[in-house]
C-alpha cells in the first residue's frame, strides 16, 4: 500500500503578530480538541490511560542510569527537578500525544500566516494530564506564546502551566537517559551537560 504524506513542514522562527496569532489559535484549539476527544469511548478503547507510576519510575531509572555519571552538584540539580515531577504531576482526562512539538507538528502558509496542517507520531499517545504537550510546544516555539495558548485555552486548568514547566526542567534527563541505555553518546552528552 502507497504511503501519503501530510503536506507541510516544521514551524521555523514565528515572527510578527499575525503570525503569532495563528499559530496560538491553532495550537489552543487543538488542545481543546484533545481535551475534548479524551473522554470519548472509541479514544479510550485504542488509547490507554497514562501510567500513575511513569514519573516515579523515571525518577528511579535516572538515578540508577545517570547519577553516576554527574556531578554531586548535578545530582542535586536532578534530584530537585525529579522531586518536582514527581510531585506536581496531575492526572487528566484528554488524549495526549507526549511529544506535541517540534518535526511532529507539520505547517502550511495560508494567507501569509502558518496552519498547522497535521500531526505524527501518536505512538506513544494516552489519556492523560495536558502538560507534557504544553511543556513540549515549549520548547517548540518558546514559553511566552506558551503562556499565551494557555491563557486562551477554553478548558485550561490554570495548573497546567505550572506542571508544564516542571515537566520541562526534565527535558534534559529524558534525552540523557535513553542515549545512556542505548549507547548513544553524543546524546547522553547533550543531556548531561548542565549536570557535570
Amino acid at each position: 500500500m502507497p504511503l501519503t504524506r501530510l503536506p507541510g513542514r516544521p514551524l521555523g522562527q514565528v515572527s510578527g503578530d499575525r503570525a503569532e496569532e495563528a499559530v496560538i489559535t491553532d495550537l489552543a484549539m487543538l488542545l481543546d480538541r484533545l481535551a475534548e476527544l479524551g473522554p470519548l469511548p472509541a479514544i479510550a478503547a485504542v488509547v490507554s490511560p497514562a501510567d500513575p507510576d511513569h514519573w516515579p519510575r523515571f525518577a528511579s531509572r535516572v538515578r540508577h542510569v545517570l547519577y553516576p555519571l554527574m556531578s554531586a552538584q548535578g545530582r542535586q540539580r536532578a534530584d530537585a527537578e525529579l522531586a518536582a515531577v514527581t510531585a506536581a504531576t496531575a492526572a487528566g482526562g484528554a488524549l495526549v500525544h507526549t511529544d506535541l512539538g517540534g518535526a511532529n507538528l507539520l505547517w502550511t502558509p495560508a494567507a501569509g500566516v502558518p496552519r498547522l496542517a497535521g500531526i505524527l507520531d501518536w505512538d506513544h499517545a494516552r489519556i492523560g494530564d495536558q502538560a507534557s504537550d504544553l511543556a513540549s510546544i515549549a520548547a517548540t516555539i518558546g514559553w511566552p506564546l506558551a503562556h499565551r495558548i494557555d491563557a486562551r485555552r477554553h478548558r485550561s486548568t490554570g495548573r497546567m502551566l505550572a506542571d508544564a514547566k516542571i515537566i520541562a526542567g526534565t527535558f534534559a534527563l529524558q534525552q540523557a537517559l535513553p542515549a545512556a541505555l542505548s549507547g548513544d553518546q553524543a546524546g547522553l552528552d547533550e543531556g548531561l551537560r548542565q549536570y557535570q
